[in-house]
This record gives structure tokens, C-alpha cells and sequence, in this order.
């Protein structure tokens, strides 16, 4: 690739650079490095190491400890280095997410070392078909002190990978980098050919990084990435099986159910008596794992703030492998078991007709779903008729999410009956 860097040194480059990320649900590892070679003569190599603890606190409140260290050596002889701690609180608010947090550490560059304390405030955001991510940094480095905002986008189109970054930097300038320029930003567009190589196209500007010295500058980059898989489309982050995870045959989630509770707050429940520890993840967790509270008969629960809506999430008994929620209590309460398919009929007659009536004959459901046509639901009323048809579209969106994730469980066939009882003559009946 061709290099301009801090706008003075304009060569080509040859470069490798490694990346290794360890998921084991509520911790998360990080390893990255770069080793480049100037077509010029000289070279440096860059490295950086991360971790995070994750923790489920109080209503829906994730608590992340987490730790940075990372450096760099050049060829001429100059060295930087970066120890880094942190705290961060993150709050879920359905598919959005409000984080804060603080940090403290030390970096070195040329002949001495310096403190350096920060904070970190940001909300992020699904926009449609785009992810957004706006964080606001104040910094303190000894006695200069100074803020960056950031705004960045992010989002998909089938192969097709983009992001933006814009920035804004307010407080003490660095003129002794070389530099005065309080805005950046860059593009990048990631395209999968195969599933593990993707060809990288992006460009743009850095700032000045007076943490490890470096100026800012332009950039501009194509390059071949190999990886071990993407998910990039699939829609749903998978998370690996924590170490000591039970086989298959562990503990299953034997229900699964949520309710309302109070304003704006909803308890979601799954019974695994046997288990040690349950966790759901989602995306009004931003998929981060949340430990459930144990109950009494084998039941787990967690009080979440949740706006209406449709969300994706799953669940994972003692550590192990994350699974869909078993079943839909709705489908059992409204529809008695799995909503019949009908033939296909012509429309404008009766046959349509014929062919609903038909094919709920024996069927407790109010619904039926007709062969490349759709749905048609019955009712005493023309409330009951489209109730049951609003609970057959739900039903059909979760459902499809779920199979999206991995095979979809039936209820048995008993609690089905017993759900199917309590819902029709019991529950909200008085």
C-alpha cells in the first residue's frame, strides 16, 4: 500500500496485520498487531492487548472492569507505550444502550512517561438499517487537557460491509506534533468474496494522539483480510461456550415467559431447575450476557426496562451453548399448539372458504395459514378475529428470528394443554 504519514514521510508499505478476539460470554479478550515494512528501508511493529469482565447488576445495569496495554518500536529507535485501566457502566434501553465510564494510567513516549486520566460518556443507537455510536472523552495528560467527540456509523448491504467516523477535538492545541487540525474522519468498505476473505478499501484522516506521540495525518489503504468466519449478515452475534461448559445433554431451558411489571419494565422467566446459571443476551442488551436470578421450582428471572416492540435475544445454561427461548407461551395460550396450513384456493369464491373452515376442523386455533396466500383467522367477534391474527403475525416474526438462531423446540404437548386451559378460562377472565 502507498504511505503519507504525518503528512512529511511518502513511501510504500508492506504490512501484516494479526487480529485474535477470545468471547467467553460475560469476559471478552482482545489481541492486535501490526507489523510494517517501508519500501524505503526501516520498519515498526505495534501491538495492543485488551480485556473486559462483564457483570449484571441492578434492573438491566451491566458493570465492565477492563484493562489496555499496548506500544510500539521503530526501527530508529523510538519506543511508546500505553498502560490503561477502566471502569464503564452500560444501561440497555431495548435496541439502544447509554454507557459511562472513567480511566486511569500511564503513557511514555521519547524520554519520560506521563498520567493520564479520562472519562467517557456515549449513547448508542440503531437508526434504521445503521448502527451509531456517538461518545463525548474528556482527557487529562499531566497538565494538557482536552475533549474529543466522535460520532460513528456503521451498516451492512449484503457482501458489503461500510463505516464512517467523524470527530471534533476541543481544548489545548499540539503544535509541537506538528499539527492544529481539530477535525477527522474516514470511510471504509469491507467486501466479503468468500466467506473467510474480504477485500478492505478505506481512507481518511487521523488526529494527533498525544497519549504515545504520534501526529495526525491522511491516509489511504487497500488491503486483503483473512478470517477465521464473519458474521457480518448473519443478523445474530454468536458467543462461544465458556470453559467447563456442560455437553448437550446439561440442564435445559424447559420454559420460557415474560410479563409486565410496573411502567416500562418487563420480567422475563425460564425454567431450568437443574441449572447453575442462566444468562439471556440480545439486542436490548447489546448483546451482552445477563446473568438471570434463581427462584424457587427451578425458575429464573430478570427485571429489564423494555420499550414495546420485537427484540432478538437467547439463552445459555451453565455456560454452554446459547439457545433459542423453547416455544411461545402465545402460541400455546391463544392457538393451543402450532397454527394449521391450508391448501391453496382460488380467491373470489367460496372456496377460500371451504378451505379455512376445513382445515380448522379439529383444531383448537383461530388461525390458519393458507398455501402462498396467508393468514385467516376466526373469532366470536371481529375483535376476537383480529386479535388472534396481530398474535399470528407476532408469533411468526418470533418464530422466524428464533430459526434464524437454531432449531426451535416445541412446547410438550401437555403443558400445551394446560396453557391452552388456563389462558382460554382463567387468565384475565375475571
Amino acid at each position: 500500500m502507498a504511505l503519507r504519514y504525518a503528512d512529511t514521510v511518502n513511501t510504500g508499505i508492506a504490512a501484516v496485520s494479526p487480529h485474535a478476539l477470545f468471547d467467553w460470554g460475560t469476559a471478552i479478550a482482545e489481541a492486535s498487531g501490526t507489523f510494517s515494512q517501508f519500501l524505503s528501508g526501516g520498519s515498526s511493529t505495534q501491538g495492543a492487548l485488551s480485556a473486559s469482565l462483564f457483570s449484571g447488576l441492578h434492573r438491566g445495569l451491566i458493570g465492565e472492569v477492563g484493562g489496555f496495554a499496548g506500544g510500539s518500536t521503530h526501527s530508529g529507535g523510538t519506543r511508546t507505550g500505553e498502560v490503561l485501566g477502566n471502569l464503564r457502566f452500560h444501561y440497555p434501553l431495548g435496541s439502544n444502550e447509554i454507557f459511562a465510564g472513567v480511566g486511569a494510567g500511564r503513557t511514555s513516549f521519547g524520554n519520560g512517561s506521563q498520567r493520564i486520566l479520562l472519562g467517557e460518556v456515549g449513547l448508542s443507537t440503531q437508526l434504521r438499517d445503521f448502527d451509531a455510536t456517538l461518545t463525548v472523552s474528556p482527557v487529562s495528560l499531566d497538565s494538557i487537557k482536552y475533549g474529543d467527540s466522535q460520532l460513528s456509523l456503521s451498516w451492512t448491504r449484503r457482501n458489503f460491509d461500510f463505516e464512517a467516523l467523524l470527530g471534533f477535538r476541543v481544548g489545548d492545541q499540539f503544535t509541537d506534533l506538528g499539527a492544529t487540525a481539530r477535525a477527522w474522519g474516514s470511510l471504509s468498505a469491507v467486501a466479503w468474496v468468500k466467506p473467510h476473505i474480504a477485500a478492505v478499501l478505506s481512507g481518511g484522516t487521523y488526529p494527533i494522539d498525544p497519549t504515545q506521540g504520534f501526529p495526525g495525518g491522511r491516509f489511504l489503504s487497500a488491503s486483503i483480510r483473512l478470517a477465521r468466519g464473519n458474521d457480518h449478515n448473519s443478523g445474530i452475534k454468536r458467543g462461544e461456550a465458556s470453559p467447563g461448559a456442560l455437553p448437550d445433554e446439561a440442564p435445559i431451558v424447559q420454559g420460557f415467559s415474560w410479563e409486565k411489571s410496573g411502567r416500562g419494565d418487563v420480567i422475563l422467566r425460564a425454567s431450568a431447575p437443574r441449572a447453575r446459571t442462566v444468562e439471556v443476551t440480545g439486542d436490548f442488551t447489546k448483546w451482552i450476557p445477563v446473568q438471570l436470578s434463581g427462584e424457587n421450582g427451578g425458575w429464573w428471572s430478570i427485571r429489564l426496562p423494555l420499550a414495546p416492540g420485537k427484540y432478538q435475544m437467547n439463552l445459555r445454561v451453565n455456560g454452554g451453548s446459547w439457545i433459542v427461548p423453547p416455544g411461545l407461551l402465545s402460541m400455546a395460550d391463544e392457538f393451543g399448539g402450532e397454527i394449521p396450513v391450508g391448501p391453496l384456493a382460488p380467491i373470489g369464491g367460496e372456496e377460500i372458504g371451504r378451505a379455512v373452515v376445513g382445515t380448522l376442523a379439529g383444531h383448537r386455533s383461530p388461525a390458519v395459514l393458507l398455501r402462498s396466500h396467508g393468514v385467516f383467522t376466526v373469532g366470536a367477534t371481529a375483535r376476537d378475529a383480529v386479535k388472534a391474527a396481530v398474535m399470528c403475525e407476532d408469533a411468526a416474526c418470533t418464530v422466524h428470528l428464533a430459526s434464524m438462531r437454531g432449531q426451535v423446540r416445541s412446547l410438550p404437548a401437555d403443558l400445551i394443554d394446560a396453557l391452552y386451559d388456563r389462558y382460554q378460562n382463567e387468565y384475565g377472565q375475571r
